[in-house]
């Protein structure tokens, strides 16, 4: 019943009240979802088409991006053409933002967000209208994907704002109370709030709980270890770092319920999600494009590659083919719910979190999660790698780490990395996320550019 009056009372007085118009967007995808894939393609590209062209008019570093390189937008007439287009880099924005806002499009046609990634580089972007509620229709269906429908109680374990009007805050409870999120901060966890937290949790008796991949690891880790059952939700929803497959099997063991991994990032919301028959991330491909390339070309299904997403909704402040330094691989394979939307078969980091080794292969998180994983009593790490033949290993560690457990890890390394890889270790009580709540796995401070990625 709830349910109902949420979908047909409370969200629409919601958009009533802010101005917003999300449901006829959640309406529409929730048809066009499944349409077949040669469908999704010609309704991608029309939109392409629609955007370059735009660009193109009104906007006025896109304008001048185009000259400069000779590109003529009418004549992009498939994604091949589309791939001439140059990729855009943070840096890009950084450097021109004010040429980035279209004609037409004024303060109040904008929503302003900055974001610093897992990098601490702050990007200031604007979303517009049209964008920011494709955004929202985007997290609706992807709701109704591990059966979360309107009115359905959600807790959210998150970075809270820093600082924060008392309009902000206001409305921002009273958004959350409408709507049945709770919103819990994930800077106050520590031994002393982790069971007031579970205890909340347990109160509220959420559908789906949301969070950071580490928060969640944390609340997990508590409820394994103190052998708490009470804690129970139906669906997980790890976000904003990279997760490991003993991560998901730690949270569906102690929540009792399955995890959904998601992809999203600050600058597109839900880019892609699983559904209930986990093969992949479906994207959202209404209104995100996305490829993943290698070496300038585009990567083969299975093939890790880097992330290149366009914004089809947003024209106030185009994202074109964007770099948001991430890696991952496409699936070629349909999925057996029948939707026609591509899939993402999974993501593996960040470009600049890889491992540069002596024998000139190149690791990501992945590798040193499953090592982790395969020696005894190493319950956290990071690695670092400060120079080429370099690497610094973080360890929390308890009852199960042997001093010969070193010679191991040590060994395993040299096997796959080179011989001559140096490896410093350290033994801490704690591994300290990121300003942002974030942790990051692996932090390479040996270079500026991809080492996946095509530069031009």
């Amino acid at each position: 019943m709830y349910r109902y009056i949420s979908q047909h009372c409370i969200y629409p007085a919601y958009e009533m009240f802010t101005g917003r118009q999300f449901l006829q967007k959640w309406g529409a995808m929730e048809q066009s979802q499944w349409w077949d894939s040669e469908t999704l393609k010609k309704y991608q590209l029309g939109k392409l088409k629609t955007l370059v062209n735009f660009a193109f008019e009104k906007n006025p570093y896109y304008r001048r991006q185009f000259k400069l390189l000779g590109l003529d937008p009418a004549r992009i007439d498939g994604v091949e053409d589309f791939s001439k287009v140059p990729i855009l880099t943070k840096d890009d924005i950084a450097r021109n933002l004010p040429e980035f806002i279209s004609a037409g499009y004024g303060q109040s046609d904008l929503r302003k967000f900055v974001t610093g990634g897992s990098t601490g580089r702050n990007l200031t972007f604007y979303m517009d209208r049209n964008t920011f509620d494709s955004a929202t229709a985007r997290v609706l269906r992807g709701m109704n994907w591990f059966n979360c429908g309107f009115g359905d109680k959600r807790v959210k374990i998150w970075g809270s704002p820093i600082r924060e009007s008392l309009r902000e805050r206001s409305c921002t409870q009273l958004r959350n109370f409408l709507l049945r999120e709770k919103c819990i901060s994930s800077y106050a966890m520590n031994e002393k709030t982790i069971l007031e937290i579970l205890r909340q949790i347990q109160r509220a008796k959420p559908k789906a709980l949301i969070g950071y991949v580490s928060a969640l690891t944390v609340l997990a880790s508590f409820i394994e270890k103190h052998a708490i059952e009470e804690v129970r939700v139906d669906a997980i929803l790890p976000a904003a770092e990279t997760i490991f497959q003993e991560q998901i099997s730690l949270f569906e063991r102690s929540f009792h319920g399955k995890v959904f991994n998601r992809y999203g990032s600050r600058e597109f919301n839900g880019i892609a999600q699983e559904c209930s028959f986990h093969t992949g991330m479906h994207v959202n491909a209404e209104t995100v494009y996305v490829e993943v390339i290698k070496n300038g070309r585009p990567a083969r299904p299975g093939e890790l590659g880097e992330i290149i997403i366009t914004d089809l909704d947003n024209f106030g402040m185009p994202f074109i083919r964007y770099r948001i330094e991430d890696l991952g691989i496409l699936s070629s394979k349909p999925c057996e719910c029948g939707r026609g939307l591509p899939l993402l078969d999974r993501v593996e980091g960040r470009i600049y979190d890889l491992i540069s080794c002596p024998n000139g292969s190149i690791q990501t998180g992945t590798f040193f999660s499953n090592l982790t994983r395969s020696v005894e009593g190493i319950s956290q790490f990071q690695v670092i790698q400060e120079s080429k033949g370099k690497i610094r290993l973080k360890l929390v560690t308890q009852n199960g780490f042997r001093q010969d457990s070193k010679d191991t890890l040590t060994s395993i390394i040299r096997e796959h990395c080179g011989e001559t890889m140096q490896i410093d270790f350290d033994f801490v009580t704690v591994i300290e996320p990121l300003k942002s709540g974030k942790h990051r796995y692996v932090v390479s401070l040996t270079h500026d550019e991809p080492l996946i990625a095509d530069q031009a």
